[in-house]
C-alpha cells in the first residue's frame, strides 16, 4: 500500500514540475485507477492542498490599491488617443479598462470617457478636462499603469481638496 502511496505521490510531483520525458503517463493512470478503486481518496488529501495560498507580490498589491482609490469626481470628460499597433501602449489601454468597471463610473457618472483609435504610429496620450476647465494631458509611451495609476489618482486628490 504505501510503495503506490509513494509512487502516486512521487508521479503528482512529477507532473507539478512539468518532467514527462522520464515516466509513461499510462502507468500514472492505471495506479490513480487502483487507488481509487481499492483505497479512498483521503490520502489525495495529504499529497495536495486544497486551496494554494495567495502569492504576496508588491507590484500587484500596489496596482490594487491604486485602482480601489480611482475615482472620477473632479473630472468633466476624459479622451483617450492611441495606436493599437504601437509599441508601448499596453499601460494605456490597461488603464482604460480599469477606467471602465462600474464602481468607478459611480464616482463621476456624468463623466464622458471618449476613445479615439488612430492609426498612425502616434503616441499614446489621455487628455483629461476638469469641471474648473483645466486640462491635463497624459504622454503614456514611457509610463506603466501603475505609474499611470498614481499620477490620475495624485492629480484627482489635489483637485478634490481645492474644491
Amino acid at each position: 500500500m504505501f510503495d503506490k502511496f509513494f509512487f502516486c505521490q512521487f508521479m503528482i510531483i512529477k507532473i507539478f514540475i512539468g518532467n514527462f520525458a522520464e515516466f509513461d503517463i499510462s502507468i500514472f493512470v492505471q495506479y490513480l485507477e487502483s487507488f481509487r478503486t481499492n483505497y479512498s481518496f483521503s490520502m489525495f488529501s495529504k499529497i495536495l492542498p486544497k486551496t494554494f495560498p495567495r502569492a504576496k507580490n508588491p507590484l500587484l498589491l500596489a496596482k490594487q490599491n491604486e485602482i480601489r482609490q480611482l475615482q472620477l469626481k473632479p473630472f468633466k470628460r476624459i479622451h483617450f488617443k492611441f495606436d493599437p499597433f504601437h509599441s508601448q501602449v499596453v499601460s494605456i489601454r490597461e488603464f482604460l479598462q480599469h477606467l471602465d468597471r462600474r464602481q468607478v463610473h459611480k464616482t463621476n457618472p456624468k463623466c464622458m470617457i471618449r476613445t479615439e483609435i488612430v492609426c498612425n504610429q502616434q503616441e499614446p496620450t489621455i487628455v483629461a478636462h476638469l469641471e474648473n476647465g483645466k486640462k491635463i494631458l497624459f504622454k503614456t509611451a514611457n509610463l506603466t499603469t501603475i505609474e499611470l495609476l498614481e499620477y490620475f489618482n495624485q492629480y484627482t486628490k489635489k483637485f478634490i481638496i481645492d474644491q
